[in-house]
């Protein structure tokens, strides 16, 4: 029996409070505890139970749940409770955070929310819902601090204690008269500098700004390259608009990662979100059918050398070995280009140089490879000529299938898809295609010296 986790005591805590009704009891427990282990707990109760808990809870606890758990959740909540009832749930959270869960809400029911949100409120989710999610402005927050750039040290330290009395924020924007970002200084220097020292002495030079329109994936890229906490979006005439911290670059690295994993074995994160199998199978059967085409365009390939298979039926024995071993290498080849890509390590000049570490890698492995499995069919088939074809076949196999890998990603970049649908499915059936065209035709060509 599996030992019992703090989530699980919580959740049977939960539905034995439930069922004596004990609303004092539902509300401490939901307030006492850690929203993380809050949301683990109600995900391991029935429906029923849920619904139960939604009704009971007071709303700051509704409001860390939903913040913590998963956005499909978000939607199903939305569609379950009256928008007066959704509208004060999110006006406890922050406005990113509510623009971020408001964007599982049906349209019509979005707007209706809002109209039961305070003004001040609503109209910042607004601006934040005017950004695609996956740009910097649709990432960003509102709740950052910033100070007049004209001011002394102790002027600007006591505008930031007016302002957000105990939070924790780690830089301080300077801006001046139009809103405008003039610089950007650190929490901590500004807490020690001396009292009339000029706020603008404190700025970091050569701070890095975003505008609300960057990608995502660019985004973090530069915190990577620069081991940034937090950056400030600004518009284009320079007006500071929100700023995106390093817990929101960890969630934008986590979705792309999520996402390129699910296109490289052909789905989608859309997989996490739906329950029946038919939505499943609609979201999957497109690329299975890509599959699908690149078998049927194998078997003909086999079927136009049938011939040559009939006069040496131990060619037959060896396609597996062909096909599954430039199917590896062309995948392995791929996901470093699209690792680097992701990492930005790939640019200009560098994209000749990684063409060719990868021929260079592609031949030693097709070099070995073939060497061991021509080897392996001399000893099997008495024929050296055999041996032969099978281990250049194996050879060129490896090296097509690995520059293959290699230049894919680069062409869907420049084509503007994402470079991660080079791989997987793709990649694997391009390569079995060219794998046994190679093989067969050296097989073809070479008949009379194996027969």
């Amino acid at each position: 029996m599996q030992p019992e986790t703090k989530e699980t005591a919580l959740a049977e805590k939960l539905k034995e409070l439930l069922d004596k009704t004990d609303n004092l009891g539902l509300e401490a427990l939901a307030l006492e505890s850690h929203s993380a282990d809050l949301a683990g707990a109600f995900a391991t109760l029935d429906s029923e139970a849920q619904e139960g808990l939604l009704e009971l809870w007071p709303t700051e606890a509704v409001a860390q749940l939903l913040g913590e758990m998963a956005e499909h959740f978000a939607a199903g909540y939305f569609e379950s409770v009256p928008p007066r009832v959704a509208a004060r749930a999110l006006a406890v959270l922050p406005a990113d955070d509510a623009a971020d869960l408001l964007l599982q809400a049906d349209p019509h029911k979005r707007d209706r929310i809002l109209g039961d949100i305070p003004t001040g409120l609503a109209e910042d989710i607004r601006d934040l819902l005017s950004y695609p999610e996956d740009t910097a402005g649709g990432r960003m927050s509102l709740d950052f601090v910033s100070v007049p750039s004209n001011v002394n040290v102790e002027t600007a330290q006591n505008l930031v204690k007016q302002s957000i009395g105990d939070e924790l924020h780690i830089f301080v924007y300077l801006v001046d008269e139009g809103a405008r970002l003039a610089g950007v200084a650190t929490m901590e220097r500004l807490a020690s500098a001396p009292h009339n020292l000029p706020v603008n002495d404190l700025i970091e030079s050569d701070y890095p700004s975003v505008p609300p329109d960057q990608d995502q994936e660019e985004l973090a890229s530069l915190f990577r390259r620069y081991d940034l906490l937090a950056v400030p979006v600004i518009d284009e005439t320079g007006v500071l608009l929100g700023e995106v911290t390093v817990d929101d670059v960890l969630d934008i690295i986590r979705e792309e990662a999520t996402e390129d994993i699910f296109k490289m074995v052909g789905i989608t994160d859309e997989e996490l979100e739906v329950k029946g199998a038919l939505s499943v199978v609609k979201l999957r059967l497109p690329w299975l059918l890509i599959c699908l085409l690149g078998a049927l365009l194998s078997g003909t390939i086999i079927h136009l050398f049938s011939y040559a298979l009939e006069q040496v039926v131990a060619l037959a024995s060896f396609i597996p070995v062909i096909t599954a071993m430039g199917g590896n290498a062309g995948l392995q080849s791929s996901t470093v280009v699209i690792r680097n890509l992701a990492l930005g390590r790939i640019e200009g000049g560098s994209i000749l140089r990684t063409a060719l570490r990868e021929l260079r890698v592609g031949g030693l492995l097709g070099l070995l490879s073939g060497l061991i499995v021509g080897l392996v069919a001399w000893a099997l088939g008495g024929n050296p000529m055999l041996g032969a074809v099978v281990g250049a076949a194996m050879i060129g196999a490896i090296i097509t299938a690995t520059l293959m890998g290699a230049f894919m990603p680069l062409v869907f970049r420049k084509l503007g898809a994402d470079p991660a649908v080079a791989s997987g499915p793709f990649i694997t059936t391009a390569n079995d295609m060219i794998g046994l065209t190679i093989y067969l035709g050296l097989g073809m060509l070479l008949l009379r010296f194996l027969d």
